[in-house]
């Protein structure tokens, strides 16, 4: 059994804080915020989800993705999106798990931890890192050692899960070298491009539809609101910018002050055995008893330096991770230093008038009824075309008829990595890859357009190759298909009865539109 007395390690916090602190300040970033009413963070089999039970899943999927991959996790809307869907799916699998009868035991908790490589020196589990790990996890992230552990026997079950629902997925004899051919066949792919500019100006938009518009939008879209703003005070640990070249003194002297910081984060945390209910030690009381000197912002947004801090995304996304109910921020490391924040104040976010976002709304609506216009006769030229070209007609000679413009690409072979960075081949690949020779593809919406495309001649691959790519091409592929597998279960459980999807996860993601 893993020895679970409570040990605090220093120099072990220090590196875990420095590895793990930027990931966690997403922490507390749920999507219930003051920008507006509360996001309906949807059900599972009947029964609500409580932004709680939201908070404790989605803490999980951020302390997994922390210990596997370190301070490796940037941020951007798009990842923020894809940690919820890994949240949502997480619920789902664990819920699943639970109908089926699929357990972990505490054996094989203890096993999966004793493997864990950080907590191994020389492949031998090292008991005072465990405690040192469980020691910060709990003091400064908010996350106890029973629920560290449940995590892991969670995560364990979820993939059990998985497991369980790809096991009936195989590869057929023979695929990869289909797969081969497809992918290193030189091919010769003429395009029909329908530039979104041009259906632009071809729409309207009249005040009513404006209006609508905005009173639908208001209280979600954060382009029509004020940002939030925040204001916190905060306690420096001023240090000497990390050394640009191995410096032994300085490396040194910057961990004794981080030691500093992090003793004091720990002060303002309650006791491990206090109960919930208790006050958290007062910010300023303990900077005093410190010697340390407190000071406040002023209001600030998101993206904005929040003076007299320094410039630091990692502050920012601190302080916009802070709540009522985690109000002080674990130890912030940047180039000037370490630093520790306190929730002050937020000014909640508001709706901005009509007047100021018109033009705005005005252009959404353009673009949306554009966009329509330019799929359905996108859709209508594909399937006239197909229909033209299965009576024998050339496809050059059905496009034109169509008063369609066809573009001729060089022939080029998918699988060249040459390709990779010419986004002129970025859908010409996967178009020569799906189509057969002589077939007119569906319409295919891409970032500024569309495109309809149609194989022209597929030649016969170099062979000789295939015997070194096919055990890759075998695994790469059975991986594919057992991750469709798995996505198209999650979209069906996501549909079952008594289920229903967070309303962050079923909204278009911001920026999706076509430009």
């Amino acid at each position: 059994m893993i020895n679970l007395i409570q040990r605090s390690l220093r120099p072990l916090l220090i590196i875990v804080f420095i590895i793990i602190a930027v990931s966690f300040t997403f922490f507390g970033t749920m999507p219930v915020d003051n920008r507006g009413p509360q996001i309906n963070l949807g059900k599972i089999d009947g029964k609500d989800i409580t932004p709680e039970h939201f908070r404790e899943a989605e803490s999980a999927v951020y302390a997994l993705l922390t210990l596997r991959y370190g301070n490796q996790i940037p941020e951007s809307p798009q990842i923020r999106r894809q940690i919820q869907m890994e949240t949502w799916q997480r619920m789902l699998l664990l819920a699943n798990a639970k109908k089926v009868g699929l357990e972990t035991s505490n054996e094989q908790v203890i096993q999966f931890i004793r493997n864990m490589p950080a907590l191994q020196k020389d492949g031998v589990y090292q008991p005072d890192r465990y405690q040192g790990l469980i020691k910060y996890f709990q003091q400064s992230l908010g996350i106890s050692e029973l629920r560290f552990t449940e995590i892991i026997r969670e995560e364990l079950t979820v993939e059990r899960m998985q497991k369980l629902i790809v096991a009936p997925i195989q590869m057929p004899t023979g695929q990869a070298a289909e797969q081969f051919d497809l992918i290193y066949s030189p091919a010769t792919l003429s395009t029909i491009n329908f530039p979104l500019k041009n259906y632009l100006s071809q729409v309207t938009v009249t005040a009513e539809e404006i209006d609508r518009d905005y009173k639908s939008q208001v209280e979600v879209n954060p382009a029509l609101r004020t940002k939030e703003r925040r204001r916190v005070s905060f306690v420096a640990f001023a240090a000497p910018a990390p050394a640009a070249k191995a410096d032994p003194a300085k490396d040194d002297a910057r961990r004794k002050i981080g030691e500093q910081a992090l003793e004091f984060a720990l002060a303002l945390e309650p006791e491990p055995d206090a109960a919930a209910t208790s006050k958290r030690p007062d910010f300023t009381a303990v900077a005093k008893k410190h010697n340390l000197n407190v000071t406040t912002t002023g209001f600030f947004t998101a993206e904005e330096p929040a003076a007299p801090l320094p410039p630091s995304p990692n502050l920012n996304r601190a302080a916009f991770s802070l709540g009522t109910d985690r109000p002080t921020s674990s130890v912030i490391e940047t180039d000037n230093g370490f630093y520790i924040l306190k929730l002050e104040e937020i000014t909640p976010s508001q709706p901005l008038p009509l007047a100021e976002v018109r033009a705005q709304i005005e252009a959404q609506i353009k673009n949306r009824k554009a966009l329509s216009l330019m799929q359905e006769a996108g859709n209508t030229a594909a399937e006239k075309l197909k229909a033209e070209v299965a009576k024998g007609v050339p496809f050059r000679t059905a496009a034109a008829q169509l008063k369609l413009t066809v573009e001729a690409l060089p022939t080029f072979v998918p699988g060249d990595q040459k390709l990779n960075n010419d986004p002129k081949f970025a859908l010409a690949r996967r178009l020569a890859m799906s189509l057969k020779t002589g077939e007119v593809s569906q319409f295919v919406p891409t970032a500024g357009g569309g495109v309809i495309g149609y194989l022209d001649a597929r030649q016969a691959p170099d062979r000789k190759t295939y015997s070194t790519f096919e055990t890759q091409l075998q695994n790469e592929m059975l991986n594919q298909a057992r991750y469709a597998a798995l996505t198209e279960w999650v979209r069906w459980r996501s549909t079952s009865k008594g289920t229903q999807m967070p309303t962050m996860l079923t909204q278009a993601p911001t920026g999706s539109a076509a430009q």
